[in-house]
């Protein structure tokens, strides 16, 4: 966990290698910070890209039905899992792993807030990807197929 980490505190610690300094999670923020805003601006894209002007001007008209969301929540779900597996199993590869993924795994305490210190090539394929796939697939994310309020609940 972050603010335990931050305080050089060990409650809720999982695993026994030592504790990052305060320096060295702060270390790595412009990065996470960077990858997050990716994150907002590939998503309000996707947003802006699916849904129409009219809803846009007005997210309350044309709320979809609980049915049609927990279908293709689960549906977005599943893309998401198998979307994520083998993109993981992609990035062990030999190239990936030294040229992008390594990054990540330069981490080694479990601090939550580190879990996007990665290449911005990894988080755009693993984990924006992972959140587009599902929607795109299941009909969440086509235009005038969608609602924003729907896409908001999966990316959140």
């Amino acid at each position: 966990l972050t603010l335990p980490a931050l305080f050089g505190s060990g409650t809720l610690k999982i695993q026994s290698r030592g504790f990052p300094s305060a320096e060295k999670v702060l270390g790595v923020m412009p990065l996470v910070g960077f990858n997050a805003c990716l994150s907002t601006v590939v998503f309000s894209l996707v947003i802006l890209g699916t849904s129409t002007g009219s809803v846009l001007a007005d997210v309350s008209t044309d709320l979809p039905d609980m049915f049609s969301w927990c279908c293709q929540a689960t549906a977005s779900f599943c893309a998401a899992e198998v979307w994520a597996y083998f993109i993981h199993r992609a990035l062990h590869t030999k190239w990936l792993y030294r040229h992008v993924h390594k990054l990540h795994h330069s981490w080694t305490a479990p601090v939550a807030i580190v879990n996007t210190y990665e290449h911005p090539l990894e988080h755009l394929l693993q984990n924006i990807g992972s959140t587009v796939v599902g929607p795109v697939l299941s009909g969440m994310a086509t235009v005038g197929g969608t609602h924003p309020a729907m896409l908001l609940s999966w990316v959140l």
